[in-house]
């Protein structure tokens, strides 16, 4: 899974997947969680990178400069294909939230 400001991307090395659904949690620095969004029926083709969701998060009206992205890409039976945790920024940031 690949974030990216515009959505996440996934390649899909077997056939093409269906009825797959996505997690998206955003996590602040204070382990609040400002963003929640599930989509549910997407389908991915094989062999091709292909945005599959957008998140709005990057593009809210308050977004923290730094948060961590969760991800999981699953069946709708809940069976879980993949998992991955981000610490990505907003562009043009201040960074000295992560000073000692």
């Amino acid at each position: 899974m690949i974030p990216s400001t515009d959505g996440c991307q996934y390649y899909i090395w077997g056939g093409e997947l269906s009825n797959i659904a996505v997690d998206a949690l955003v996590w602040d620095l204070e382990g609040t969680c400002p963003y929640y969004k599930v989509f549910e029926n997407l389908s991915a083709p094989a062999k091709k990178t292909v945005p599959i969701v957008e998140m709005k998060y990057p593009k809210s009206k308050n977004p923290k400069p730094i948060y961590f992205l969760l991800l999981k890409l699953y069946h709708t039976s809940d069976w879980l294909f993949s998992r991955n945790f981000h610490w990505l920024h907003l562009s043009g940031g201040d960074y000295k939230l992560l000073e000692p």
